[in-house]
């Protein structure tokens, strides 16, 4: 048994290299939350959220503490203490800020069994390491009338929320590619389920944000199909990955590429 013995959150403003426009806003600068996981042996795992706003921080953060006196002294072992969150934060539904830190809680539980046998996430899961919307994002009937008019082919599902979600979207016919997104489909454990779902379906599948962790994930993908690239967490990284040739090739090195530069995380820590 490797006990979880603490688990923590920095707060970062992370400054793009390149402004994100979106159908909402202008994201001039990231909100992340950098996430350890410390375990008994002495490993730590690593794993980050996007919060959006600098101003639900404080919240996130709550959540992540809640989540942290439910796992103190338990084992760490992924789906054990998804299926602890799971009943420990039912009232609370599938979204929200519960849903985010319990992903992170998976991100860094899965990195550190990564750590611990010495195997780039990639490999853990069975898989070497290679390079690699118009109507309501839930109106999945609405998708459905645009897949089937349209003459390309139609991706969704960042906003997945968890893979019972993207189960009705391939029912209701919305999309013929996915792209769930980390955070929101509940982590490692989460994207796994949804990679075996899009291969029974024969749906190409690509991610959406968290390329470091995304990279491996698509690794073992039976249906992998394009990595989005976002590099805002990127001056944050000890070992920050490379794109070479249009590909992004996940670190053989133990674990699922995250790591802090302490110097640089400090530089851009908010107050508080």
């Amino acid at each position: 048994m490797n006990a979880i013995r603490g688990l923590t959150g920095t707060p970062v403003l992370v400054p793009l290299r390149h402004v994100l426009g979106t159908s909402a806003m202008r994201v001039t600068h990231a909100p992340l939350l950098l996430v350890d996981l410390h375990t008994q042996d002495g490993v730590t795992g690593h794993a980050y959220l996007f919060a959006y706003l600098p101003g639900a921080m404080p919240a996130l953060r709550a959540m992540l503490a809640e989540v942290a006196a439910a796992v103190i002294g338990q084992d760490c072992a992924p789906l054990a203490l998804a299926g602890l969150l799971a009943r420990r934060f039912r009232l609370l539904g599938n979204q929200g800020l519960a849903r985010m830190a319990a992903a992170a809680l998976d991100v860094a539980a899965w990195d550190v069994l990564a750590r611990q046998a010495g195997l780039p996430l990639a490999r853990l899961l069975g898989a070497a390491p290679r390079p690699i919307e118009p109507v309501a994002h839930h109106d999945f009937a609405g998708c459905a009338r645009v897949a089937a008019a349209a003459q390309a082919p139609v991706q969704i599902g960042e906003n997945f929320s968890y893979v019972p979600d993207m189960a009705r979207a391939i029912a209701a016919g919305a999309c013929d590619l996915v792209m769930p997104d980390l955070e929101r489909i509940g982590g490692v454990s989460g994207w796994m389920q949804a990679a075996g779902l899009a291969a029974a379906h024969g749906l190409p599948m690509s991610s959406h944000l968290f390329p470091e962790v995304s990279a491996h994930l698509l690794c073992a993908t039976p249906t992998a199909h394009w990595l989005e690239w976002v590099d805002w967490a990127v001056p944050l990284l000890a070992d920050p990955p490379r794109v070479v040739a249009g590909c992004l090739t996940p670190s053989e090195a133990p674990g699922n590429g995250l790591g802090w530069n302490a110097e640089a995380v400090a530089a851009v820590r908010m107050a508080g």
